[in-house]
């Protein structure tokens, strides 16, 4: 906007400034972003799966257009299989389980929506990453992991059952943080690495 007296606080005077805002404060000005109430909406920015929003403010206006549901059972039997999942765009599956043979990380950061069940069992794998899982729909099972030391699930907000960490002889770490209640069954034993 046009602001005559320089300070770019809308009262005028006899020169002329023309002030730039970006209210949300995402680097994009008010006149090119679609949304500058919000700092995940602007143009070029990834589309968050699942949020409701056009993150990326593409001229059809298309919320979550980036975004392709699976919506079927997932089974990840090592790192590769991760890895083929999140690069087809998917962000939602039905079950979920993690049983790997042989070392290597897993990560599902692509991961937002789980409808049913989260199991990670019988993994070898060094660590399990779900960086952007936001709900389980129904309960988590963490069991018998012999080569997993680390399970993050950072960001989680939902869980609609019981949770079970047990018998993991090598898990030290195990972040399942976020803003979501303690669900009314959660289980800790058996996991000699891990302190609470």
């Amino acid at each position: 906007y046009a602001d005559n007296d320089g300070d770019c606080d809308d009262s005028r005077s006899d020169w002329n400034l023309v002030c730039y805002v970006d209210a949300d404060g995402d680097g994009v000005l008010v006149e090119d972003d679609c949304d500058d109430t919000d700092p995940t909406v602007f143009p070029g920015n990834v589309e968050i799966c699942g949020d409701g929003k056009d993150n990326d403010c593409d001229e059809e206006g298309l919320v979550d257009n980036a975004c392709e549901p699976y919506g079927e059972n997932l089974i990840i039997f090592g790192p590769s299989d991760a890895e083929d999942f999140c690069g087809l765009g998917y962000f939602d599956a039905e079950n979920v389980t993690i049983s790997t043979s042989g070392s290597g990380a897993v990560d599902l950061g692509c991961l937002q929506v789980i409808h049913g069940y989260l199991r990670i069992e019988n993994s070898e794998s060094s660590s399990v990453t779900l960086d952007g899982l936001l709900e389980v729909g129904d309960y988590i099972t963490i069991s018998a992991n012999p080569g997993v030391d680390a399970i993050s699930m950072p960001v989680l907000e939902s869980i609609g059952g019981a949770v079970t960490v047990s018998d993991n002889s090598d898990l030290s770490t195990l972040d399942i943080s976020g803003s979501f209640s303690l669900p009314s069954t959660l289980t800790v034993s058996g996991n000699s690495g891990l302190e609470a």
